[in-house]
C-alpha cells in the first residue's frame, strides 16, 4: 500500500523539472528518500555498535588479561 507526500517547491525548480521531463521525478525522489532512510539506519547502528564497543571496553580489566595470558 502506498500513500501520497507531498512538497511545496519554488517555482525556478519546477519550471527547470519541467524541462526534463524525460526524468521520473517521483521516482528519482522515491529513491532519494531510500537512499536517506538507508544512511540514517546505518548511522543509527554504528552509533550502538560503538556505543556497545565502548562500553565492553570499560568492562575488561586489562591487568587481569595480561596475567592471565603470562599464567599460560
Amino acid at each position: 500500500m502506498s500513500s501520497t507526500f507531498s512538497i511545496r517547491l519554488p517555482k525556478k525548480l519546477r519550471e527547470e523539472m519541467k524541462k526534463y521531463s524525460e526524468v521520473d521525478w517521483a521516482d528519482e525522489i522515491r529513491k532519494c528518500i531510500k537512499e536517506k532512510i538507508n544512511k540514517l539506519k546505518l548511522e543509527e547502528i554504528l552509533t550502538k555498535a560503538r556505543t556497545l564497543r565502548e562500553k565492553m571496553m570499560e568492562e575488561i580489566n586489562h591487568a587481569e588479561l595480561i596475567r592471565e595470558d603470562r599464567e599460560k
